[in-house]
């Protein structure tokens, strides 16, 4: 696969890439394959087209991939959890990802993410063994990271929170038995919070989080 080489080498990368993009919407493997492998070897500056092609390659080879369901080969997790701490508009994909297998893992996101949140820590490996619920960092004031893993249930699973008067403030479907979810916490009033993980009505986890600002 061979772009004019009369042409600066930004642009070819932004015309090899848009040609990937092509080839991947059109389901044209080998072509977005031949792609992806020439823009890997004439983008190795480039972090954010690396940590791009990296996860895109992970989609095209796990396909109908189900986080929790299906299991990670040891290579696919080196790959989601470098991509995780590639600090790239990839990363927090990767992260959501990698950390149904290795909740342990740190992500870090873009240079354009708030300060207070561009490091996601990492989950206590004692947290994320025992508990089905687990919420971090705690107090929060801008993003809420949460965790649930339930072994399995035949209801729709659901995140709920009230604050300290009852008051529910939050009630989040889920998707799966395990993964990881966001709440946006920077709004909420400074307070005392009680996070419920919820299947069917019953309750199946449950934290208390403190929103400080």
């Amino acid at each position: 696969m061979l772009l004019a080489t009369t042409l600066a080498p930004s642009s070819q990368q932004a015309i090899g890439l848009h040609l990937f993009q092509y080839y991947r919407a059109q389901h044209d493997a080998p072509n977005a394959a031949r792609l992806r492998e020439w823009l890997q070897q004439h983008s190795l500056t480039d972090a954010e087209l690396k940590s791009y092609l990296a996860l895109s390659q992970f989609g095209d080879q796990s396909g109908s991939f189900l986080p929790g369901l299906h299991p990670l080969t040891p290579g696919n997790r080196a790959l989601l959890s470098e991509v995780a701490m590639s600090g790239t508009t990839s990363a927090r994909s990767a992260c959501r990802l990698v950390r149904v297998y290795e909740p342990t893992c740190a992500c870090v996101l873009p240079k354009d993410a708030p300060a207070a949140t561009r490091v996601i820590p990492a989950i206590p490996q004692e947290a994320a063994t025992l508990h089905p619920l687990t919420a971090y960092p705690n107090p929060a004031n801008t993003l809420l990271h949460v965790r649930y893993n339930l072994p399995s249930s035949e209801h729709v699973v659901e995140i709920r929170a009230c604050d300290i008067l009852g008051r529910v403030v939050l009630h989040q479907p889920l998707s799966g038995l395990q993964g990881e979810t966001e709440v946006d916490v920077q709004h909420w009033p400074t307070g005392l919070y009680h996070f419920t993980l919820v299947a069917g009505e019953r309750v199946q986890g449950q934290q208390r989080i403190v929103i400080t600002h």
